[in-house]
């Protein structure tokens, strides 16, 4: 073992300063990075899939789909679109309409007999 006077945490400190972030951090560096162009493609309607694709092939990621999809999901800038129209109102009923229609009938219950049927068991 080592003769090391530093502290543990001083140590952990200055090898987190050298290293590159890893993981899921460095993920979601990638992700953040290309946001602008990834929201850009999904309102111009292009497919997740394909975005994904381009983006690794131009190594702007390095993260698989089901990754990215996580990040679309839960750091895409909201969409500045116009919120959908209100449906329009169903057409006021006829009066006739106003009744309350018949009961449907009880479907029947399965009755197993207690003593089967000869050509049942064949």
């Amino acid at each position: 073992m080592s003769e090391n006077k530093k502290p543990f945490t001083e140590r952990l400190r200055e090898r987190a300063a050298t290293r590159e972030p890893g993981g899921k951090n460095r993920n979601l560096a990638q992700f953040l990075a290309a946001r602008s162009d990834i929201d850009a493609a999904i309102a111009e309607g292009w497919p997740l899939r394909g975005i994904w694709e381009l983006l690794t092939e131009e190594g702007r990621i390095g993260f698989g789909y089901p990754w990215f999809v996580k990040f679309v999901r839960r750091y895409r800038a909201p969409a500045t679109a116009e919120p959908p129209k209100a449906a329009p109102a169903p057409p006021s009923p006829s009066p006739s309409a106003d009744a309350d229609p018949p009961p449907r009938p009880k479907p029947t219950r399965f009755n197993h007999p207690a003593t089967p049927k000869k050509e049942d068991l064949i």
